[in-house]
């Protein structure tokens, strides 16, 4: 009997908590907050279509991974379950890839992405405790590109910035009246091909590489703190 009080007193205590947190316009205001993420890519070396580049025979690449951490800050309105805002992101991380020419070993081509951010507008439906949510905007990551070839002394890198369409969703979870969590997921729309022009001996003035990077998928989890 004692248990069965204690149970009941501790649900009871819960619903009364839920009910609090959602209040009509719990989503309403500036939030900022905190997230760390994985992201996944792909990415290709155009051999097969270089520029003033006799040697290179065919296309070879690989994928791209990491862990990347940082921060959001937006602004809601809602009104009855309809939520609509707008948001920032901006994160560091280390999203490395490298792949090997399958056809000529010693040559290879790596990507690192070092920095991400986005601007979206974003659309939801609250329920309780709960925002479900999509969005849309656009995006940047900046990445450091290289490629060598140590049997014939050529090389190239670039540090560069691709942009492309971001659109995405997530849930957020009122645990408070100002603080929320998060778990949501991103596509960075990315379609962008860089060249480089190949250095090293003299012979090799005038060649170039291009690298193509594929869009990059991002899942997130973080925590929103409300700006009173």
């Amino acid at each position: 009997m004692r248990n069965s009080t204690w149970v009941a007193g501790v649900a009871a205590a819960i619903v009364a908590l839920s009910t609090s947190y959602a209040s009509a316009d719990r989503w309403s205001g500036a939030y900022a907050g905190l997230s760390v993420g994985y992201g996944t890519s792909t990415f290709q070396d155009l051999d097969g279509s270089a520029t003033n580049c006799w040697w290179c025979i065919n296309d070879y690449g690989g994928n791209v991974r990491g862990f990347m951490a940082g921060g959001q800050f937006g602004y809601n309105i809602q009104s009855g379950n309809v939520v609509v805002g707008i948001e920032g992101e901006l994160s560091g991380g280390s999203l490395n890839g490298s792949a090997s020419d399958p056809t000529h070993l010693s040559a290879n081509a790596r990507v690192h992405g070092n920095a991400f951010g986005a601007l979206a507008g974003r659309l939801g439906f609250a329920s309780g405790n709960m925002l479900f949510y999509g969005k849309a905007g656009w995006g940047f990551m900046n990445a450091d590109l290289s490629w060598n070839d140590p049997a014939y002394s050529s090389f190239a890198s670039k540090s560069t910035t691709v942009s492309g369409a971001v659109f995405g969703g997530g849930i957020g979870y009122a645990i408070s009246p100002t603080v929320s969590l998060r778990g949501d997921y991103e596509r960075f729309n990315f379609h962008s091909t860089k060249v480089m022009d190949v250095g090293g001996t003299p012979i090799w003035v005038g060649y170039q590489q291009e690298i193509r990077i594929a869009p990059v998928n991002v899942f997130r989890l973080g925590i929103d703190i409300k700006i009173n």
